[in-house]
């Protein structure tokens, strides 16, 4: 019964570390607007800049497409003008990395010369074929794009 008792005491206190443990991690998010070029078939860029006084040792980006449980891990280049530094991470897509039209999830982890680290909040965008002025129809289920002819086509192929 005393061993029980301990075993569960011992879990309450690992909970209660692991909580304490991800709300200070959560504090240290920071919003991190970031630009994605994209040009389609060719590559991926990734750029931004943060302001500190502390100085930026590095910088890598997490890529990681919705519904997927692979993560791109790429280490980006810093660049510093006065006290603004810009990062920047590039990705081939020759071969295809993400299916086209898929939702691709990314975030920064950055470390900083006083010990410090930061992640970014984590953001998103759609990996569209940006070569055409697409159309899109669609409902909770399904999306429906293309490139020639009215809403009337969109609404026949949906």
């Amino acid at each position: 019964m005393t061993r029980r008792l301990l075993s569960l005491l011992a879990i309450c206190i690992l909970l209660c570390l692991g909580s304490a443990y991800i709300a200070d991690a959560q504090a240290d998010t920071i919003e991190l607007p970031t630009q994605v070029e994209i040009q389609f078939g060719s590559n991926i860029t990734f750029s931004s800049s943060i302001e500190t006084s502390s100085q930026l040792t590095r910088a890598v980006l997490f890529i990681r497409p919705v519904n997927s449980s692979e993560t791109l891990v790429i280490e980006a280049v810093i660049r510093t003008e006065e006290l603004t530094q810009h990062i920047e991470s590039s990705i081939e897509m020759r071969p295809p990395i993400f299916d086209p039209f898929s939702i691709v999830s990314y975030w920064w982890q950055l470390e900083f010369s006083d010990g410090t680290s930061q992640m970014s909040s984590t953001r998103e965008f759609r990996y569209e074929d940006n070569r055409f002025n697409w159309q899109t129809i669609s409902d909770d289920q399904i999306s429906v794009n293309w490139v020639e002819g009215g809403a009337n086509r969109g609404e026949v192929i949906f």
